[in-house]
């Protein structure tokens, strides 16, 4: 079976959602399968990504550790839209993951070549 191109876009902060741990899971799963995946992160989901995570009051804890693990299951393209880091007053080097950062424009054109794109 040829592999499918197979993009994750995390677009949720890091409290008051379970969909972050969804994606994650989702893209582990596809990776243990020998999947092509890409994840991205967009609009508040660049939270994620920072070192030390906001305190949640509702007790959530952060996914930073199982994010980093992506590369151990193969998943290799992180893609981060500099948009929404622009707009959080963010930079690529406050990050605790790397990735490439990209434009929404760019990473827009890069889902059209994908086999299945998920949004959480």
């Amino acid at each position: 079976m040829k592999p499918q191109a197979i993009s994750i876009i995390i677009t949720t902060p890091p409290h008051g959602s379970d969909a972050a741990s969804q994606a994650l899971d989702t893209a582990l799963a596809c990776a243990a399968f020998d999947q092509k995946v890409t994840v991205i992160f967009q609009d508040d989901g660049v939270w994620q990504l920072l070192p030390q995570p906001i305190d949640s009051p509702l007790g959530d804890k952060s996914l930073l550790a199982q994010f980093k693990l992506m590369e151990l299951y193969g998943v290799n393209a992180v893609k981060i839209c500099s948009d929404s880091l622009k707009r959080a007053r963010l930079t690529v080097e406050q990050l605790a993951l790397p990735g490439q950062a990209m434009s929404r424009s760019e990473i827009s054109a890069g889902l059209a070549t994908q086999s299945h794109v998920w949004v959480y």
